[in-house]
């Protein structure tokens, strides 16, 4: 799992008409904002945007960290209760075959 995300990653955005603090308009796009969150994404898996592929380590990073379906699992860990439990390998093996 990911660390917590902080920042601009761990603040919504905004809308509506409140006249105090940083608040977009009811009708302004919020596009740019959000362009402002995918790249703090980058930095927080510390994914150069411009190399090769860069949008799809990203996507699958996010995968990894919020999809049970992308998620390793030692065997043992699948054992139903009371089967043989071995500590939790990391997630992050496909790494190795991405950034080589």
């Amino acid at each position: 799992m990911a660390k917590k995300y902080t920042g601009i990653l761990a603040r919504p955005i905004i809308i509506g008409d409140r006249p105090v603090g940083k608040v977009l308009g009811k009708n302004q796009n919020v596009g740019s904002e959000r362009l402002k969150r995918v790249a703090a994404l980058f930095s927080h898996y510390k994914i150069k945007r411009k190399s090769p592929n860069a949008i799809a380590k990203l996507m699958l990073c996010l995968a990894i960290d919020h999809v049970p379906g992308f998620r390793e699992i030692d065997w043992q860990d699948a054992l139903p209760k009371g089967g043989v439990k071995k500590k939790r390998g990391t997630q992050r093996h496909i790494w190795n075959f991405i950034w080589k």
